[in-house]
């Protein structure tokens, strides 16, 4: 879209700063139905697995910020393993770090690099989009579509 000459990590780097000003200026909250998922999650007794692509302090750092950073039993990026989403990779990593087969677990997600690299794992996939809806590639890869996390808790009973 760019041309051959943009630059993948000067974009990232910039993305980063805006994001850090936006941040320092209006702090961060949880995602709308996070709290109440992650109780529901937590009440039943299920262990849960952060999955990103970003960096582990960074993301304690929003974690800590949106007050939910005790909420996860491990936290695992995309840095700690061979290959990044859409690989499963990091997904793989999670199911061994929570003790279960891929085929036991669901994997929530809001993009579809997200939903490839679980789905490929072998976890059923919940995909509650934020800024890309689910196309004709991924449909087939879903368990459920949400329209928010409050709706995954119907999802799960």
């Amino acid at each position: 879209m760019f041309g051959n000459d943009c630059s993948y990590k000067d974009i990232r780097r910039i993305r980063k700063e805006l994001m850090n000003d936006i941040i320092s200026n209006n702090g961060i909250s949880a995602k709308k139905g996070a709290n109440e998922l992650l109780n529901y999650l937590s009440y039943k007794g299920i262990e849960i697995a952060l999955v990103t692509s970003s960096d582990i302090e960074r993301v304690k750092t929003f974690l800590d910020l949106a007050k939910i950073e005790d909420r996860f039993t491990y936290i695992i990026s995309t840095k700690m393993v061979e290959h990044g989403k859409p690989f499963p990779d990091v997904y793989l990593e999670a199911c061994k770090k929570v003790s279960e087969n891929p085929c036991d677990c669901i994997a929530i997600e809001d993009s579809p690099n997200g939903v490839k690299s679980a789905y490929s794992a072998g976890c059923k996939v919940i995909m509650v989009p934020v800024l890309t809806k689910p196309d004709c590639e991924i449909k087939h890869m879903l368990y459920e579509v949400a329209d928010s996390l409050l709706d995954v808790i119907d999802i799960f009973e």
